[in-house]
């Protein structure tokens, strides 16, 4: 597959390009929004409490996530480039700086709002796989965070970059983060019961996007490899925490519901 005739421009609005990159965006926020207005009931939330975080959390994503883009990635080109920070459709955003940015912006809205943080971190748990979904699909359209050389029948040719195929890695984190997390998130809210314990869910999110992370890892060309061990690339660095912080939830959920 060759993505030559892939358009990142999807049309214009008089002479203002409205990319797919930014469709994809919104469209995984959109979904998402309206997913956890309609569960929000199971973790004793209102839909007015969903809809009042969007913009919390919107404004979480887009600058934890390109701010964690320019220190955890590439601080030394951003650095001695500034005016190149601003322009998020030129090198993307990182998961883990927009993950921080969410949880900053949980904490904000909770304290301002009197809302239980616990049950907000889980209900946005359950959607945040969506916008995943739709993110990663929107780094294929914008020939970004692409795979290895490989020699698969389905390995795809990203003009931008070479003319070598490569693994669609960010269709392997869409389906795998995205589609797949999605699904065992709310399997264990809605079947398991476990939208009654505070936390879980969100282990499970984090447990599960560090899992799923560090296996596309080996697939992906990676930014960077760690200095501490060569054969370990910074994204896997930065989702191993994630492993250790989802268990500990998990537990403590598991833990503290047997205990009430």
């Amino acid at each position: 597959m060759n993505l030559d005739s892939l358009n990142p421009v999807a049309f214009y609005i008089g002479s203002w390009p409205v990319s797919w990159y930014g469709i994809s965006y919104s469209v995984g926020i959109s979904f998402a929004w309206i997913y956890c207005r309609r569960i929000s009931g199971l973790f004793g939330l209102s839909r007015d409490n969903i809809d009042q975080f969007v913009t919390y959390g919107i404004l979480g994503v887009v600058i934890g996530g390109r701010v964690g883009n320019v220190l955890l990635y590439y601080p030394s080109y951003y650095f001695s480039h500034m005016s190149e920070i601003l322009k998020l459709w030129n090198g993307g955003m990182s998961f883990h700086g927009g993950l921080l940015g969410v949880v900053v912006a949980l904490f904000i809205y909770c304290a301002l709002q009197k809302v239980d943080i616990a049950r907000m971190a889980d209900c946005i748990s359950c959607g945040a796989p969506i916008g995943l979904f739709f993110g990663r699909v929107a780094n294929f359209v914008n020939q970004e965070l692409y795979g290895r050389s490989t020699d698969v029948s389905w390995g795809v040719v990203f003009p931008k970059i070479d003319l070598i195929p490569r693994h669609p890695s960010q269709i392997y984190e869409a389906l795998l983060e995205g589609a797949l997390l999605f699904v065992i998130i709310n399997y264990f809210s809605i079947f398991r019961g476990f939208a009654r314990k505070n936390f879980a869910l969100s282990g499970i999110f984090f447990f599960g996007y560090g899992v799923f992370r560090w296996v596309v890892e080996y697939f992906r060309e990676p930014e960077e490899v760690c200095s501490f061990a060569k054969s370990v690339t910074l994204g896997q660095a930065y989702s191993a925490p994630l492993f250790a912080i989802g268990v500990g939830m998990i537990v403590y959920a598991v833990y503290s519901s047997k205990k009430r």
